[in-house]
């Protein structure tokens, strides 16, 4: 983003992202890493290669009412209508979120990935096999290429929250769903 760009040069600072420090790390500081986080590699590499598909993520949020749960749903539904056929489709809970708890019987061929997992690991450790990442507004966006995301769950950029709006005013590529 040039506008972050901008920031971090009038800083003196450089901008490495989290996912390009982890890979740079020699096997046995990764699997540390791993091991201290309670991440495991293995399990959640071998979800995304059990098919010849590509990996599609879809970011839950928490809800406050019935319905805000609903409108999740009916955004899985149309990412798993949309994109179902072409890619392996995982969904991402927000930890506070207990309404998705039967989306794999509700859409087949949706992965319900844990809640409570350390998300920004996981995608930092398997940015290499995301394909399409999208959902709800999150940070998990400000640590991912930009090109990877590429479906929101918003009217459009603007609005969105300081810095992520700045972040994608001038992606091409990102469908806005309301």
């Amino acid at each position: 983003c040039p506008f972050i760009a901008d920031r971090l040069a009038a800083m003196k600072m450089e901008s490495v992202q989290p996912y390009e420090l982890l890979t740079a790390l020699p096997e046995a500081s990764k699997q540390q890493f791993y091991r201290m986080a309670k991440f495991d590699y293995a399990r959640f590499a071998g979800l995304f290669d059990l098919s010849p598909k590509k990996n599609l993520i879809i970011i839950g949020t928490s809800h406050a009412d019935d319905a805000s749960a609903r409108l999740q749903r009916d955004y899985v539904a149309r990412i798993m209508e949309q994109y179902g056929a072409q890619y392996d489709v995982f969904f991402k809970p927000h930890p506070a979120d207990t309404t998705s708890a039967g989306y794999e019987t509700e859409f087949p061929g949706l992965t319900l990935l844990p809640g409570q997992m350390p998300f920004e690991i996981f995608v930092w450790s398997l940015i290499d096999r995301v394909d399409m990442i999208g959902g709800y507004p999150s940070t998990v966006f400000l640590t991912v290429p930009v090109d990877k995301v590429r479906f929101i769950f918003a009217a459009d950029a603007a609005s969105l929250v300081r810095p992520l709006n700045i972040l994608f005013r001038d992606a091409t590529d990102v469908e806005w769903m309301q």
